[in-house]
């Protein structure tokens, strides 16, 4: 968050949990601690999915939204408190690296067959070789068609709303042509257009304003253009990104397993 008295300082806000297993404390410290931010923590730990149904906030054209609109909400209201004009969101991260399926061999082509075996023996180690051929090395080169963008009805829906919900045309059109088709489904979907007007509802109530920098036009744009071995490594997630922070945060944060 950006303040009005200072605007090249930021605020880092950050939640409190409970569980062991989402305990990010000390990674959020050396981080700000290294990008010498403000750090203010909003205490989470009663904000379970639902809790104080009675008293939740609805985006009244849309109901549908996160269980964990607590969270976001604790967020913006010290945010508010402490005189910041606008909140940086990370709203559609993982789209940008969906369906890097074809790594392996775009690593290859890159690289050359030692860092494609290096990566792959890594794999082996974890799920044997067996399951690693045929998972990272087999699978990719078999076409999917649409398909590959999961569009198969529930087993749930009636024929007829089968056909109104996968019966219409592909959106964009052209969409089976791009690199990685579920990518660009994911990050082209409208629905990641309403996520965020939703967040907007919320944050202009609190005199806020949202910025949503990983929908920005030429990240999308260089991510939907780039080989899946720069969004994807076998075990190693977001080498693009860990490597363009490179400096920019502690080491414990840029190499830790996962996102």
């Amino acid at each position: 968050s950006s303040s009005p008295a200072d605007p090249g300082r930021v605020l880092a806000l950050s939640w409190q949990v409970d569980d062991v297993e989402a305990d990010e404390r000390a990674l959020v410290e050396e981080t700000a601690a290294q990008a010498d931010l403000d750090l203010d923590w909003v205490d989470c730990r009663d904000a379970l999915p639902y809790a104080n149904l009675a008293r939740w906030p609805v985006h009244p054209s849309s109901p549908g939204q996160t269980p964990y609109r607590w969270f976001h909400q604790r967020v913006y209201e010290r945010a508010a408190s402490r005189g910041m004009t606008a909140v940086l969101t990370g709203f559609s991260g993982d789209s940008l690296y969906a369906s890097a399926r074809r790594w392996a061999w775009h690593l290859l082509a890159a690289e050359g067959l030692g860092p494609m075996i290096d990566r792959l023996r890594e794999i082996a180690t974890e799920i044997g070789w067996k399951r690693m051929i045929r998972s990272h090395v087999l699978s990719p080169l078999i076409p999917r068609g649409r398909s590959l963008l999961g569009d198969s009805p529930a087993p749930y829906l009636t024929q007829g709303a089968a056909d109104l919900l996968y019966g219409r045309p592909l959106f964009p059109t052209d969409i089976l042509t791009s690199r990685r088709p579920q990518q660009a489904k994911r990050l082209l979907a409208l629905l990641d257009a309403q996520g965020g007007h939703r967040e907007r509802y919320f944050l202009s109530h609190l005199g806020l304003d949202a910025r949503t920098p990983l929908r920005d036009l030429d990240l999308v744009e260089f991510v939907l253009a780039s080989p899946d071995h720069l969004l994807h490594q076998g075990s190693e997630t977001r080498p693009v990104l860990r490597a363009a922070i490179r400096g920019l945060v502690p080491e414990s944060v840029r190499l830790r397993k996962g996102k």
